[in-house]
């Protein structure tokens, strides 16, 4: 998945941040942007989700205007974090189911929340 930088690759361009180190596939940044959207959007958070992918479109515009990132790399971010997030989502149940079927057994110690200390 190493893609060089945009900034790297275009020459006679003005670079507009500082320079990474790293690949540009997928763009992180969308990837913590997609993953708060998708979680607001799956929470019922309408304004604040809308807030959020107002933001969101602002930072995607902005991280391929200063020649971070591709358009499909910041695509890539904001898709790879949507499934995440819905497929933790989907999963959740049976995560719980999980816990009520082991916590009466002798592994229950692994999902049991610890007693508070006495002071």
């Amino acid at each position: 998945m190493g893609r060089i930088r945009p900034y790297d690759t275009l020459h006679g361009v003005e670079v507009l941040v500082p320079r990474a180190n790293d690949f540009t596939f997928p763009s992180d940044h969308a990837v913590a942007a997609g993953a708060a959207i998708c979680g607001l959007l799956l929470a019922r958070r309408w304004v604040l989700g809308g807030v959020a992918v107002a933001v969101g479109l602002f930072l995607a515009f902005a991280r391929v205007y200063v020649g971070a990132h591709y358009p499909g790399d910041v695509v890539a971010g904001y898709l790879m974090a949507s499934v995440v997030v819905l497929v933790v989502s989907l999963l959740r149940p049976v995560a719980y189911r999980a816990v009520d079927v082991i916590e009466p057994t002798v592994l229950g110690a692994l999902v049991r929340r610890p007693e508070p200390a006495a002071v």
